[in-house]
């Protein structure tokens, strides 16, 4: 956490510095810098950098698009967030990518809360998500310890013909970290023999530290 707000810090100088050499920032330093700074929780500067972005007429592309929405989705600035989304939508050009964007963006920063309300929209707005979109909700269902809608994720999955994989598992089990649901982790294990998913790495490490931080 230290090195990223260390790495935050070091962005915004190279920004101010760019502006005193009258070198315009272009797509791709905006979407590294919103990156950073929603990675270490300044939700302060990157709303400057969305703002110099809108004073500047920064076309955004679709990694920027997502990394804004990302942006506003974990900084309580949902609203804004789904506004942009929506925004999209009505133009046809919103992609599955923009909402995983979103959703993962909650779930670095264990915003599941916000990751749930996207969920809501999703629905309402019958969007068609992917295995990755898919994963992405069952980690915010399973850290917001709501481990039933989590496991009706795998099972509308595959209604939906989108099977579960390894990341989608190794997603729910890291997820049972903050709040040590080890019993809810080794459900995720029994759903993985289930579905003939073998145990990856990340799956063990995920268990195995559940498991320990639970004996503690």
């Amino acid at each position: 956490a230290d090195s990223v707000l260390s790495n935050q810090k070091k962005v915004s100088a190279l920004m101010r510095e760019l502006e005193y050499l009258t070198v315009e920032p272009d797509q791709r330093t905006y979407t590294h810098a919103l990156a950073v700074a929603r990675l270490a929780g300044d939700w302060e500067q990157g709303l400057c950098y969305l703002e110099d972005m809108r004073t500047s007429r920064i076309e955004k592309d679709e990694i920027l698009f997502s990394q804004s929405v990302a942006l506003l989705a974990t900084s309580n600035k949902l609203d804004q967030s789904l506004e942009l989304l929506n925004d999209k939508l009505t133009t046809g050009e919103v992609t599955d990518r923009n909402w995983r964007a979103a959703l993962f963006g909650c779930l670095e920063v264990s915003a599941w809360q916000q990751a749930l309300l996207l969920a809501d929209s999703m629905d309402s707005m019958r969007v068609q998500k992917s295995d990755l979109t898919y994963s992405a909700l069952v980690g915010a269902y399973t850290e917001g310890g709501k481990w039933q809608s989590a496991f009706h994720m795998l099972e509308e999955m595959t209604a939906e013909r989108v099977m579960p994989n390894w990341v989608t598992y190794s997603i729910a089990m890291k997820a049972c970290l903050p709040q040590v649901q080890w019993q809810t982790a080794m459900a995720w294990r029994s759903a993985m023999l289930e579905k003939g998913v073998e145990l990856d790495f990340f799956s063990a490490i995920y268990l195995i530290s559940v498991l320990a931080e639970a004996e503690q």
